[in-house]
């Protein structure tokens, strides 16, 4: 056998793995793959899909090949026994009807291939029942069904879910490697490296424009985390939380960036050599955290991450926003 699931970078482990399984025929019927957006959890769901229909399996090519036609028709979701269900874009969450009517095509004939697979994107999304609307099929599945969920955290997966699925963690990539990846060694593209969280997917995302979206969110983020200084006036900090963006995706990726760099200073209070994952200057979060103590920093950073879930939950962006001035001033 040739290379083993080549569009995906890294995770040899869970390569081997699966491969083996796929080759030998005990590939498990159900997956829960986690990990962080950008991290390739829709790749290796297509790398597995095509693996199991690929019209070149057993020769010595790689596995899938990605040059015949059920490969390359998986690769951009033409394949019509491989099937993608994902979270509407005016919707919270995946509701119990969209799964059940999922479900429901699990139980009819196959098109073209013996082997359907199944791929739920934010499975995490999913309300309680929709889950549940789940369990039966993934329990007992037809004949040469696969089910994948795909999750950004586990935590908003059912027990009963997870137990009943093979779960995958997809592997996270340090500074370094990614720089490698994209051939970004410059010390001005440090920040962006820093900000994708370790995946590959979201690293590219983040260069896509030149990074400059990404740079004019960190300097937002990073007027605010000089304003939540206790010594700093409130109109300093209500100034800077109106500089956020109003957009609710854009507005979220802010304030995520913003709890990954308290993290940062959480972190700095306890262990002044910690590794960092937003400051690229030790000597600025050094700074920061010494103006605060411990118990600021974890009440700002509660206020930040319960904005995030009420924003989630399709709360008014501006109610949203004025609120967390007010709330953090408060603190």
């Amino acid at each position: 056998m040739g290379e083993i699931f080549s569009a995906l970078y890294g995770n040899k482990a869970t390569k081997k793995r699966l491969g083996a399984a796929i080759v030998g025929g005990t590939l498990p019927h159900a997956f829960l793959i986690s990990g962080p957006e950008g991290s390739g959890k829709l790749t290796l769901a297509k790398e597995i899909s095509a693996a199991l229909n690929c019209e070149r399996t057993g020769s010595d090519s790689a596995l899938p090949c990605h040059r015949c036609n059920s490969c390359r028709r998986i690769a951009e979701e033409g394949f019509t026994d491989v099937k993608i269900l994902r979270k509407p874009k005016d919707k919270a969450t995946i509701g119990v009807g969209e799964v059940r009517y999922f479900r429901e095509d699990m139980f009819l004939s196959a098109t073209e291939s013996d082997k359907r697979i199944y791929i739920i994107t934010d499975a995490d999304k999913m309300t309680p029942n929709a889950q549940n609307a789940l369990l039966k099929v993934i329990e007992e599945p037809p004949l040469g069904v696969y089910i994948m969920l795909l999750s950004a955290s586990d935590d908003a997966i059912l027990t009963t879910i997870k137990s009943r699925t093979q779960h995958i963690a997809m592997e996270r990539f340090d500074e370094e490697e990614l720089a490698s990846y994209l051939g970004r060694t410059g010390e001005r593209d440090r920040e962006l490296l820093m900000s994708a969280d370790g995946c590959i997917g979201r690293a590219k995302e983040l260069f896509s424009d030149g990074g400059e979206d990404t740079r004019a969110a960190r300097r937002t983020s990073d007027a605010v985390l000089s304003a939540i200084k206790p010594s700093v006036p409130y109109s300093e900090l209500y100034t800077a939380i109106k500089e956020l963006p109003t957009k609710k995706d854009e507005l979220i990726q802010a304030l995520e960036m913003l709890t990954v760099a308290l993290r940062d200073l959480m972190l700095m209070k306890h262990d002044k050599s910690a590794p960092l994952l937003y400051f690229t200057a030790r000597e600025r979060a050094g700074e920061l955290a010494a103006a605060m103590t411990a118990k600021r920093l974890n009440a700002i950073y509660d206020v930040i991450r319960s904005t995030v879930d009420e924003l989630m939950k399709n709360v008014n962006v501006t109610a949203v926003v004025t609120s967390l001035g007010a709330r953090i001033k408060l603190i």
